[in-house]
């Protein structure tokens, strides 16, 4: 193409930035579309005298994985860090483009109305004429150098003073044609549209080349143009070598005005227009059905490969994990066993290594983390399955779990320490124990209430999140500020348990040999004092 007509390369340009965009959106949403609907997990009871918790004989559905992406596994503070620093380009990037747009404005609204010549007046009828065009007008400001263009409905040529003043037919039909040709190309609103479409990858070097390369070709499609309908390339060439003469001491401003200078390859744009081969249409054509072809067929494999590279993944995964479900069926039943905890701990770190987000690796790892009271680790390996599988009611399940988990040791003790007995009210005495704990556990419990609500609102009938919902609530009213406070949270609680109760018979499960049954289910309330 590198000898075909320059709209061509155009095309060619529009179609990679095209799908470089969109690519990260479809392969991700391809991927998250083969995921599976539930994750297997299992949640230890509670201990001695605790509230109430989720049932026994209700597991979580248990799906083989599906394919998924492989993956690079980041630590929590990493991956915000990152996030982080992708938010800080986006705004800069995003900072630059509004100014352009804003610089574009303020001249646009600054320029009046050019008193026209006759000789101006004559190449302007000539040139609307042959691109086509009506009711472009003609603008000067001071604030420009060089000719040009803008507007997405009214279409307006922007000239600088001095060239008003210039008799010479060719350097006018030059200036004015080529900003001609860019609206009739609706180059001005395609520009905007390509930005918006370069601002999300422009992290991205290759984006950079792209864009770069779509401007280049812009230009030299536009002195195409002009040099077939208007004027000889020689001629052309000769007045742009002029204007650049008349503007070597202009400081380019960032904006998104459309000039003869656009892409900033004047040299290579004159030689072309000198040194123009000859050009086979048809052969020219060929060539780009066949590139805009390999660029299709390159973007449809590209966004496979996350799922293909998977399938390999999924291939030397699965007998590993086959091989893992007896192991953990017996370290279920005997906890204490480290032989058999290590030798599991090692096989779900083989799988995590193949496939970092293998949903019975992260479970696995889950479990091991609660088993060993480490809930602090048990919620990393909980946020990551939410980080994984963001539409699964389960992983906001396990999160909430794990919350649960984290705050409810050191709540239990103060209420055993205030030596209040299992059927006392549910409100510790100590005013500044009760303010501590809030401090401490309440965004933990808050956490995890809103996990369940996120787990609810994808199952309305999710029996055991209502469940740990009434769990959160009668810790809340353990350390309540006030004892009014206290009995809103356990009436709330006590309703949560109504629910969980009521969703029972809706929520229909299946067993896994990798989910050991759960705790019992939750009692109903208890009748009011009387």
């Amino acid at each position: 193409l590198r000898h075909g007509p320059a709209n061509h390369r155009h095309a060619v340009g529009v179609v990679a930035l095209i799908a470089s965009a969109a690519l990260p959106i479809v392969s991700t949403s391809s991927v998250t579309s083969q995921r599976t609907t539930s994750i297997a997990f299992i949640v230890p009871a509670p201990p001695h005298g605790s509230a109430p918790s989720p049932s026994r004989n209700t597991t979580p559905t248990v799906s083989s994985p599906g394919p998924l992406s492989r993956t690079i596994a980041y630590k929590q503070t990493t991956a915000t860090t990152l996030a982080l620093a992708y938010l800080l380009l986006l705004s800069f990037c995003f900072a630059k483009l509004l100014r352009a747009l804003i610089r574009t404005a303020l001249i646009r609204r600054g320029a009046r109305v050019a008193i026209q010549s006759p000789v101006l007046r004559q190449v302007r009828a000539r040139c609307a004429e042959c691109f086509g065009l009506s009711d472009i007008q003609l603008l000067t400001s001071a604030r420009i150098l060089t000719p040009a263009a803008a507007g997405l409905l009214r279409k307006v040529i922007i000239l600088p003073e001095t060239l008003l003043r210039s008799t010479n037919e060719e350097e006018l039909t030059t200036a004015v044609g080529h900003e001609m040709a860019h609206l009739a190309r609706h180059d001005f609103a395609f520009n905007v549209l390509y930005q918006l479409l370069y601002l999300p990858i422009s992290f991205n070097p290759a984006s950079w080349l792209i864009l770069r390369s779509i401007e280049e070709t812009r230009e030299m499609a536009c002195d195409e143009l002009v040099t077939t309908r208007v004027l000889d390339p020689c001629v052309y060439a000769r007045s742009l070598v002029s204007f650049a003469a008349a503007a070597i001491n202009a400081v380019p401003k960032p904006s998104y005005l459309l000039g003869v200078f656009g892409g900033n390859i004047l040299e290579h744009r004159v030689r072309r227009l000198l040194h123009r081969p000859a050009v086979n249409l048809k052969r020219a054509r060929m060539r780009l059905a066949a590139s805009l072809t390999a660029l299709v067929l390159c973007s449809i494999v590209s966004s496979g490969i996350a799922v293909k590279a998977h399938a390999q993944n999924s291939a030397d995964v699965a007998p590993k994990v086959k091989a893992l479900e007896p192991l953990m069926q017996q370290l279920s039943e005997n906890r204490d066993d480290l032989q058999l905890l290590n030798q599991v701990q090692r096989q779900l770190a083989e799988i995590l290594s193949i496939d970092p987000i293998n949903q019975q690796g992260l479970n696995g790892m889950l479990n091991l983390s609660l088993w060993t009271n480490k809930p602090e680790e048990a919620r990393e390996w909980a946020r990551k399955i939410v980080a994984a599988y963001p539409k699964e009611k389960t992983a906001y399940y396990s999160l909430a779990v794990t919350d649960w988990a984290v705050a409810f040791p050191a709540i239990i003790t103060a209420r055993k320490a205030a030596g209040l007995r299992p059927d006392s009210p549910q409100f510790l005495p100590d005013s500044y124990t009760r303010a501590t704990l809030r401090d401490q556990y309440g965004p933990t419990i808050d956490e995890g209430v809103r996990n369940l609500d996120n787990a609810i609102k994808i199952d309305s009938n999710y029996s055991d999140a209502m469940a740990y919902m009434s769990l959160l609530y009668r810790l809340k009213a353990l350390m309540a500020e006030n004892i009014a406070g206290s009995t809103a949270n356990l009436k709330e609680a006590d309703e949560w348990v109504k629910k969980s109760l009521a969703a029972k018979p809706k929520d229909h499960r299946n067993f896994s040999p990798l989910a050991p049954p759960l705790p019992p289910p939750p009692p109903p309330p208890p009748p009011p004092n009387k």
